[in-house]
């Protein structure tokens, strides 16, 4: 058994497994909660320490499992620093960025139409790609029309069976670089 005896913040929670991602300056982790352990409810970037559990990887994707609740949050409203990540070194030390929410600039998805669930897309920096899955099924985009063009894009990284796949948590992480045409007269 694992205690986390530093603070590490929540950057992604979901209902399904009851799973969390949590980060420091050292790193993230899945915590993949599907006994229903941590009974305590948190928000997005509030603040968790003395988490106990133990190790666990699936598909490639090391997860947390906690053995008990850790209790009423230690901080709350934090904010993340950007980490501005290239898709080449993601590609080759997705280790370095499990479970980690980064932001990819200027980036291109190869397909068109709108997305599904549990379907893979592709991310493109013009010369190399990653792959973009939409593992979170009630993701406010999915249904909605792939981003045309450039954009920065945040997104928790994950891989499956030493694939590094990327995911983003909700629409608002889809930041477009479209520019207007500005008209001289």
């Amino acid at each position: 058994v694992y205690r986390l005896t530093g603070e590490a913040v929540i950057t992604f929670m979901q209902s399904y497994r009851n799973q969390k991602y949590i980060q420091d300056v050292t790193g993230g982790i899945l915590i993949d909660d599907d006994g229903d352990i941590i009974t305590t409810v948190y928000n997005r970037y509030d603040g968790l320490t003395n988490i106990t559990g133990t190790l666990n990887e699936y598909n490639g994707v090391l997860q947390f499992i906690p053995t008990e609740d850790p209790g009423a949050p230690t901080s709350t409203g934090n904010v993340i620093a950007d980490d501005v990540v290239l898709i080449d070194d993601v590609n080759n030390f997705t280790d370095n960025y499990e479970s980690e929410l980064v932001i990819f600039n200027n980036v291109s998805f190869v397909e068109t139409g709108t997305f599904s669930t549990g379907t893979n897309y592709t991310l493109t920096d013009g010369t190399n790609t990653i792959v973009f899955r939409t593992n979170f099924y009630d993701a406010d985009y999915i249904g909605t029309t792939i981003p045309v063009g450039p954009h920065n894009i945040t997104a928790l990284v994950a891989e499956y069976n030493g694939t590094a796949q990327v995911t983003s948590r909700e629409l608002a992480d889809f930041e477009s670089l479209a520019t207007s045409a500005m008209i001289i007269n």
